[in-house]
């Protein structure tokens, strides 16, 4: 009888991966293993294959493998003779590439195979965005990434100003500094009984929450957007925490309206002159200690037009990258682009810092940049036009050693721009070219 090979299963290994996770990130060079069986009616002896794919995010840098003999109704991997294949930092999230294997025989059978791989499944361990205007979300869950926050809770019902707030009302307060939102200034902040904050002075005060971006309201940063009564019981503060350089807005024990429900969380903004960001505009932290009903709520942020918004969670829906909020939780709403969580250990570390691409130096982008910093220090990353002048912070702040891979999006017109790593008193530039998106 004759061997009939046939397709069970993928597997990727990545261990050596920034994310590994089993899977085929942007970015990432991983080994490929494929089990095949035998469902003829005769063994098939020396099987070896050549792997080939069309997607000009994928390159293939060892497409051949082995498995030796496969027996009837047995099955194998091509274990010690893996595939390897790479993925483009640019690749498109979730991007389903078809892989053909043909397979061979000794014996003479060949026989061609077709199978997928999902490059860059997005998880709940991922950031949320960018919105238009570059905003991400950023929960506790979100380990791998520099920008993942802590859990921190700062009372204040003991040492701030209580706000008398009526059912569906909201009272103007100025700011103890400046803060930037979507890209404008402001020195005063709305705070509403139902669980939101608006920037700038606003009598918007609606109890029904809706799914951002939203026609009906905007500068909004949405805590726990539901239909809440402190005049029923509980009570709303706010606090400038001057040490932490915090603006701290907190519903401590308010109810659903008519309802027995527990909500005490904390909408807290940062003050950008202290704590910056690559655009300048303020980091907002939303701290829940307990939360009843999340599954009526919107959590997210929105800017002065329907164009820029980021919703986290909406009716008890939310987008793949979110993790559930489960008190106690924390979400941080920021322009800082996702970098990739270095080793913390300077073992087999350069002893000078290295800067890198992973992938290609052109296109329209995102561009991955590797990161080799040997002991703690600041770090920046920046981009130059070619004249020399800035135009976008990518990266600025102190991290551990280790290896970090850095993600630019550009928002620029196309040309060659010179990006500039510095790590301590060690720079280094590198040249890209950024062409114009097609349509």
């Amino acid at each position: 009888g004759a061997p009939v090979l046939e397709l069970v299963s993928v597997k990727i290994l990545d261990t050596d991966q920034p994310k590994p996770n089993g899977k085929l990130d942007p970015g990432e060079t991983v080994h490929m293993q494929v089990e095949l069986k035998d469902a003829g009616h005769g063994h098939a002896y020396s099987v070896t294959g050549v792997l080939s794919e069309g997607d000009p995010y994928i390159t293939i840098s060892d497409d051949q493998g082995a498995w030796g003999d496969i027996l009837v109704d047995s099955s194998k991997f091509n274990e010690g003779d893996d595939f390897i294949v790479s993925a483009d930092p640019s690749a498109p999230l979730e991007d389903t590439v078809l892989f053909t294997l043909v397979a061979t025989t000794s014996d003479g059978y060949i026989d061609t195979l077709h199978f997928t791989v999902v490059v860059g499944a997005i998880t709940s361990e991922d950031p949320t965005g960018p919105d238009e205007y570059g905003y991400y979300a950023y929960d506790m869950t979100d380990t791998l990434y520099t920008e993942c926050p802590s859990y921190r809770w700062t009372e204040i019902s003991g040492v701030g100003t209580q706000l008398i707030l009526e059912d569906d009302d909201a009272i103007t307060l100025p700011l103890p500094f400046t803060f930037k939102f979507y890209g404008v200034d402001y020195d005063s902040v709305t705070v509403c009984s139902n669980g939101f904050l608006i920037m700038g002075s606003s009598s918007f005060d609606e109890w029904q929450n809706d799914s951002l971006p939203s026609s009906d309201v905007s500068l909004i940063i949405a805590g726990l957007w539901d239909d809440l009564s402190p005049n029923q019981q509980g009570a709303v503060y706010y606090y400038y925490d001057a040490s932490a350089h915090e603006f701290i807005v907190e519903w401590d024990s308010v109810p659903h309206y008519l309802q027995s429900t527990d909500n005490t969380f904390q909408i807290v903004l940062s003050d950008p002159a202290y704590n910056p960001t690559r655009t300048g505009d303020g980091e907002i932290f939303v701290y829940y200690k307990s939360a009843d009903n999340i599954f009526e709520a919107t959590i997210g942020i929105q800017g002065n037009t329907t164009d820029y918004a980021l919703c986290y969670t909406y009716n008890g829906w939310y987008p793949t990258s979110a993790a559930r909020v489960v008190p106690p939780f924390v979400v941080k709403f920021t322009t800082d682009t996702p970098a990739m969580m270095g080793t913390g250990e300077s073992a087999g570390l350069p002893k000078r810092p290295e800067f890198s691409f992973l992938g290609r130096n052109f296109g329209s982008g995102p561009f991955c940049f590797t990161l080799a910093v040997p002991k703690p220090a600041p770090v920046s990353l920046k981009v130059y036009d070619a004249s020399g002048r800035l135009v976008e912070t990518v990266l600025s702040e102190h991290l551990d050693a280790g290896v970090y891979h850095v993600y630019w999006t550009p928002r620029v017109a196309g040309g060659v721009y010179l990006v500039r790593a510095q790590v301590g008193k060690w720079a280094l530039t590198r040249k890209v070219v950024v062409t114009k998106r097609k349509r």
